[in-house]
């Protein structure tokens, strides 16, 4: 399989909650408490598993913490789904991630 990845990934481990989701056209998805485990990170986006079906071009906030000094605020857009036995595998991406926070994920 060719690889098409434009950015390579770096293994990340970090496990954050998914309050709501939502859509551009206001569709909101509240009280989720879904539990998700990223395991890698790129410029492009990061990827997580969770046991929670979570749909498709539905977007979120997230705080990616690398250590206590470089953190910072995203808005993530789930672009993918496999579903792997009790579980799912997603790929999102950053939508509008600033220069400033791609150095971060550079340095790291």
């Amino acid at each position: 399989m060719q690889e098409r990845r434009k950015h390579n990934r770096i293994p990340f481990q970090v496990t954050l909650m998914i309050n709501s989701l939502f859509k551009q056209n206001n569709t909101k998805i509240d009280n989720l408490d879904a539990k998700i485990i990223v395991y890698d990170l790129s410029l492009r986006g990061l990827g997580f598993h969770s046991k929670v079906d979570l749909p498709i071009d539905f977007y979120f906030d997230a705080e990616i913490a690398f250590d206590q000094d470089k953190h910072f605020l995203t808005v993530l857009r789930i672009i993918r789904k496999e579903k792997e036995d009790q579980a799912y595998n997603y790929g999102c991406e950053f939508i509008g991630l600033a220069d400033n926070l791609a150095l971060i994920i550079n340095e790291y």
